[in-house]
């Protein structure tokens, strides 16, 4: 997606998702001009903040993504037109005008955002609020010739696929599709209810597939969301606020970040959505993608530990060398004390920033 960012100038959402909506016949159903989509398209892309992470090559990622998951397998034919429709916009939309915070920093710092939602999936429900706001106020609105029923339908089905995307609920949402998952019927998606659960597990997977792509991409992509959290510390110990886990970056530790990102989050997910989706091919590479990203930066964490631990080592050196040399003054001192001695000036070693020595960073190659 870097490299369709590069290759477009600027426009990988617009380009991507024009690709994938001429693949479909749902424009046609809503009558929708393919114009005014693709006009939506650039205005949606154009809403995305300028920020490290959450912004418009992270939308045409997750798009791309999660169309993939949702209508490329067995279960294409499962999903209603406009399920379809709304799961796409979902997808285009879900971090639009992305602060770059979290919802907790949003919350902690009595943002107005905070204060509007009432402190519940800020950053999510101002992502749908914009999208609806900004499209219906606009020449390019989408919405304009949907029945009241269909853009009732297309706004429910939008706004609880986006809110699904709040870390906080991850958990809750991941568990009761595992449970879903025990009933032998479920597979068949016979009712509405079960099919969003799956778009919402799939937008989920779009959103969180960073680990699953190969390990070149992958990296760019931590390094990314990496300085975004840094940028969010910076802002919490400018306000007098506890920094973050993993948010200090005169404390860095991308790699043990990154190692608890998949064992916590990413790998339970994918393991769920790997034993419901039967299509080998994809599943054998997200899951050799996964492992070989864990692996590499469980091996960047011990090298910096080893690092970490010489430095310790010369540091105690120095320590017990001045506390001889104190001792040795002490026991051998005469009857008449002398001036105090002026002890050397002791070298104390700095903490290194611990990221790849740049001859060990991968080379910058980009795939889509």
């Amino acid at each position: 997606m870097f490299k369709l960012c590069e290759l477009t100038e600027g426009h990988p959402l617009y380009y991507s998702g024009t690709w994938l909506i001429e693949r479909t016949d749902l424009l046609p159903k809503f009558r929708i001009s393919l114009d005014k989509f693709k006009s939506w398209l650039l205005m949606m892309e154009n809403e995305y903040s300028p920020l490290p992470y959450h912004n418009r090559i992270h939308a045409a990622d997750v798009l791309q993504a999660f169309n993939f998951a949702a209508f490329n397998g067995q279960w294409a034919n499962k999903f209603t037109p406009i399920e379809k429709l709304s799961a796409l916009i979902a997808a285009v939309g879900h971090d639009i005008h992305h602060t770059g915070l979290s919802n907790q920093f949003l919350v902690k710092s009595r943002n107005p955002m905070a204060i509007m939602y009432s402190d519940s999936s800020v950053n999510e429900f101002h992502h749908s609020a914009h999208m609806f706001s900004t499209t219906l106020a606009s020449e390019y609105n989408i919405f304009a010739d949907l029945t009241t029923e269909e853009y009732e339908e297309v706004r429910r089905i939008a706004i609880k696929l986006i809110i699904a995307t709040d870390m906080g609920k991850h958990f809750e949402i991941l568990t009761k599709f595992k449970t879903k998952m025990q009933d032998k019927h479920f597979s068949n998606l016979e009712s509405q209810e079960n099919r969003l659960m799956v778009l919402e597990i799939a937008l989920k997977c779009g959103d969180l597939n960073n680990p699953s792509k190969p390990q070149e991409v992958s990296f760019q992509w931590s390094m990314c969301v990496m300085e975004e959290f840094y940028r969010q510390g910076d802002k919490e110990r400018e306000l007098g606020l506890p920094v973050s886990n993993f948010m200090d970056r005169k404390f860095p530790n991308v790699a043990k970040c990154q190692v608890g990102f998949i064992d916590l989050l990413v790998a339970p997910l994918f393991n769920t959505w790997i034993s419901f989706n039967h299509d080998d091919l994809s599943n054998t590479i997200m899951k050799h993608n996964i492992t070989y990203n864990k692996i590499f930066w469980q091996q960047v964490a011990i090298a910096n530990q080893q690092e970490n631990e010489s430095k310790l080592r010369k540091e105690s050196l120095v320590a017990k060398s001045l506390s001889s040399m104190v001792s040795s003054i002490a026991v051998n001192k005469p009857a008449k004390v002398p001036d105090v001695p002026r002890l050397p000036e002791i070298y104390v070693l700095q903490s290194s920033d611990q990221r790849l020595p740049a001859d060990d960073r991968p080379e910058r190659t980009f795939s889509y």
